[in-house]
């Protein structure tokens, strides 16, 4: 059974439990609009199975925007961060959030959603890779079934003995990436073209 913990439209802080399946939204389980969303702390348990969004599970129209979240994912777990939502209906936009992954599992990171139905403007994130781990990285959208999206200026943290990583949706000219003492050699980050580049 899921442990799911709901934060309001303040500032919240969410913790999971360990060897649980932790379910955390910031704001509100189901969608919104017309509102922003709290700058919320969510964090994992550790060897546990863990979704933690933002702010909701969905962020639809009437201009609605998700607040400056951070998120963390557990040690030893799988871990699915969403900085926003996991959907974002237009008009939408997307907070400034960071998410870092956590160390010896899985990560999924979406810096804002894993789709969108446009338009949506996509935050300023940060995805940070975690030590000896798979992380799988994406600055804004997953998918998009719009093509009025605007992405937005998105940082790729990387530090030593990173796992082994791939960057989906690296938009040249607007994304960086970060290397914290880690030789060049080796850097295992594969960087795949975002969907409709050649």
């Amino acid at each position: 059974m899921a442990i799911i913990k709901v934060g309001d439209f303040g500032d919240n802080t969410l913790v999971g439990v360990k060897s649980e399946l932790n379910v955390h939204y910031g704001d509100i389980i189901e969608n919104y609009g017309g509102a922003t969303g709290g700058d919320d702390n969510l964090t994992g348990g550790a060897n546990s199975t863990n979704y933690l969004f933002g702010d909701a599970s969905e962020i639809r129209g009437g201009a609605g925007a998700g607040g400056d979240d951070t998120l963390t994912g557990g040690a030893n777990a799988t871990n699915i961060l969403y900085g926003d939502a996991e959907s974002m209906v237009g008009p939408s936009t997307g907070g400034n959030d960071t998410l870092i992954g956590g160390k010896g599992g899985t990560n999924t990171l979406y810096g804002d959603a894993e789709t969108t139905g446009g338009p949506a403007i996509g935050g300023d994130d940060r995805l940070v890779s975690a030590s000896q781990t798979t992380d799988h990285m994406w600055g804004d959208f997953g998918s998009g079934e719009s093509f009025n999206l605007t992405f937005g200026h998105d940082a790729f943290v990387f530090g030593p003995n990173n796992g082994t990583d791939f960057v989906y949706d690296f938009q040249q000219g607007f994304d960086i990436f970060e290397i914290r003492s880690t030789p060049l050699p080796g850097l295992a980050a594969d960087v795949i073209p975002p969907q409709g580049a050649q």
